[in-house]
């Protein structure tokens, strides 16, 4: 809504100088497809739906029961980059260890050229004689002019199983042209090549028979790796169901805990209902969640018995694929393609929903994007597009939170002095973002192992699944702490500490590393600590092990760049207070706008805001506050128009402690010795 403007401006000093709106969005799959849906005939399309008890969930989305999570039907492997696609670096895979040196694939490599054909070769002096292509060939092939052509001999390319020889009839007016292509496709079998220091699987739909960069008339070397793609969640075996959705159960443990949620099903397809299966015939359509088509969209029917000749539709597509397909489309923000391909797009506006935290359901966002490219050492990183999208909605937004999560690698280094490791990456990845949009993003780490039955299927494992399906990650574990505190507590204290940040049901860190104190304190800057600003400028928040408490969350910061100090808001709790406060400024604008612009409106307004602000105040959240009504617009020197309401409201946070710096001191004690006369 463009009429109610809120915008933010954090004027406190370097910190070294120095009830809640809490609703979690969640995305996940379902059984039955219960929210509210539309589609272009093909694909179906979502919107968020608000869920405030785990009954209501369960009634929405799980047919009235635990057992009916959704659980893939086939093994989906972790998406692996490449330079030009979508995945995640080798090194944040769990269990992906291609060889050092990958076998050569045997044929491709030997191929010979003739001298390549002079630049001053007409057109028709290269169709006449035949050449390689790396692009597809058949009967409109035109030559471009241009493009240098490589001759070879017929012999050179039979000795190649995998390159083939295609006669064409005729190329526009020449006649008798022999071409070669490949008819082998590098993508689908698997083939990799060099990339940096790594062996990557190409996206090459073709033989390139010229190496980038190399001599003319080089063919590029390909490999092949006998290594199997690491799984990301496994189908069903003949002893067990496939993996359940952990968006599913990701949501319904927060509604356990009471913590309301936007629950999005990332189903992208439906399937008309198998009506030669006698159980379908006597089902209850309306009981099952079934859809029927009207007028091109799927709404939900209510139809008590199965009506003759109606089609019936359920959801289908739980897949890695659609799942990140459906945060691509919902995180990228609005616009004019985008609407066409992808759901409500109004979430990036705090007027349709009142979101404060944003989530992936569990699926990691860090380091999903195409891999970067190689560095002077010829090193190659991954990188972040989709969760810096879930940063800059949430920062667009102005009320909320991005909680990003990373790979569940338990053998991925924890230390912040090695390159690979989740710290480091992060501090190199996240350093383009600007200082105040990073404000709005943080991440917990590592994954965790919950025994809540929500998530793990209890002990009558109902989810019957592997033993990993526990394991949940960082976010997650902040959100049950933070459901904890809301019982006890006012919600903006930091989640943090022996107090507030114990993790409810956490049975232990996913990592084969210790996280020891020492390792968790490396991966905040402490304020006032100028010698290690520059290269670690980023924080994240550890969960450890603190002694005679258990595992508890070790950290209150937000992913803001502090590399020119700590600000209020590279702290997580005033975040979240900034956030409650602008909630509450929406409202009561909202409720007051096409009022009379009157003293009467204008003590409404403060009337509906002030006993928020004295809330905090009495809970020693701020010191002090005020609000200032502009008649004169302090930027431009230009009156105030009477049909707008330009106002500050100043707030003076106060910080949580991170530092104890104590001294024993220790003296010698004064002895007086007194003469004796």
């Amino acid at each position: 809504m463009q009429r109610i403007i809120i915008t933010e401006v954090d004027n406190t000093s370097n910190v070294e100088a120095l009830s809640s709106y809490d609703v979690v969005y969640v995305p996940g799959f379902s059984n039955n497809g219960a929210s509210p849906t539309f589609t272009d005939g093909a694909t179906l399309f979502r919107t968020p739906t608000l869920v405030t008890s785990k009954y209501e969930f369960l009634r929405l989305f799980g047919n009235g029961g635990v057992d009916d999570c959704p659980t893939f039907p086939t093994d989906q492997p972790y998406p692996i980059a490449t330079a030009s696609s979508y995945g995640f670096p080798s090194y944040a895979i769990p269990g992906y260890m291609p060889p050092a040196t990958p076998s050569i694939v045997a044929g491709v490599n030997n191929i010979t050229y003739d001298a390549p054909m002079a630049a001053e070769s007409t057109i028709e002096a290269v169709t006449a004689t035949g050449f390689y292509t790396n692009v597809p060939v058949d009967s409109t092939w035109k030559p471009v002019e241009g493009v240098v052509y490589y001759l070879a001999t017929a012999a050179a390319v039979e000795s190649t199983v995998t390159v083939t020889m295609a006669a064409l009839p005729k190329l526009e007016s020449y006649e008798g042209l022999l071409v070669f292509t490949s008819s082998t496709v590098p993508s689908d079998n698997g083939w990799m090549v060099k990339y940096g220091d790594q062996y990557i699987y190409t996206d090459d739909m073709y033989i390139d028979f010229q190496a980038s960069g190399g001599a003319l008339g080089e063919v590029k070397a390909y490999y092949i790796s006998t290594v199997q793609q690491a799984l990301m969640f496994q189908g069903p075996t003949s002893t067990s169901a496939g993996d359940p959705d952990p968006g599913y159960r990701y949501a319904l443990y927060l509604l356990s805990l009471g913590i309301p949620v936007y629950y999005e099903q990332m189903n992208s397809s439906f399937e008309p209902v198998d009506m030669n299966d006698p159980a379908n015939v006597s089902a209850s359509p309306v009981a099952e969640g079934w859809f029927i088509e009207v007028e091109s969209n799927y709404v939900r029917t209510d139809d008590e018995t199965v009506q003759s000749g109606t089609v019936y539709y359920k959801g289908a597509d739980i897949s890695v694929t659609s799942m990140y397909k459906g945060l691509e489309a919902r995180f990228n923000g609005y616009d004019e393609a985008s609407a066409v391909n992808g759901s409500d797009y109004s979430f990036d506006s705090m007027g349709d929903y009142a979101v404060k935290y944003i989530t992936s359901g569990g699926y990691p966002t860090f380091e999903y994007g195409p891999l970067a490219d190689p560095d002077a050492s010829g090193k190659v990183y991954g990188t972040s597009p989709l969760a810096e999208q879930m940063i800059r909605l949430a920062a667009t937004r102005e009320d909320a939170v991005a909680l990003i999560d990373h790979t569940n690698n338990p053998n991925r280094s924890i230390y912040a002095t090695d390159t690979y490791s989740v710290i480091t990456r992060i501090r190199d990845e996240f350093s383009n973002i600007t200082t105040e949009t990073g404000s709005y993003g943080t991440m917990f780490t590592p994954w965790y192992t919950c025994t809540h039955a929500a998530v793990s299927g209890g002990s009558s494992n109902n989810y019957g699944i592997n033993e990993n399906i526990s394991q949940m990650p960082g976010s997650l574990a902040f959100l049950s702490a933070l459901a904890q505190q809301l019982k006890n507590y006012n919600p903006w204290l930091a989640v943090s500490g022996v107090s507030r940040g114990p993790v409810p049901y956490c049975a232990g860190l996913h990592t084969n590393f210790t996280l020891t104190n020492n390792v968790a304190d490396s991966y905040q800057i402490i304020p006032g600590d100028v010698e290690n600003l520059g290269s670690a400028s980023i924080s994240i928040n550890p969960i450890t092990y603190i002694r005679n408490y258990g595992y508890c969350i070790w950290g209150n910061r937000t992913l803001r760049n502090n590399s020119n100090g700590t600000k209020a808001t590279s702290f997580l709790n005033i975040r979240d207070t900034v956030s409650d406060i602008k909630k509450r400024l929406y409202e009561a604008s909202q409720s007051l706008l096409f009022e009379q612009n009157t003293d009467v409106l204008w003590l409404s307004f403060k009337n509906l805001v002030t006993p928020l602000l004295e809330t905090m105040v009495s809970n020693y959240i701020l010191a002090d506050y005020s609000i200032v009504k502009y008649n004169v617009d302090p930027e431009t020197g230009q009156t105030v128009p009477s049909y707008k309401i330009l106002a500050a409201i100043r707030i003076v946070p106060i910080n949580s402690v991170e530092v104890f710096e104590l001294q024993v001191q220790l003296e010698n004690s004064e002895v007086t010795v007194a003469e004796v006369e």
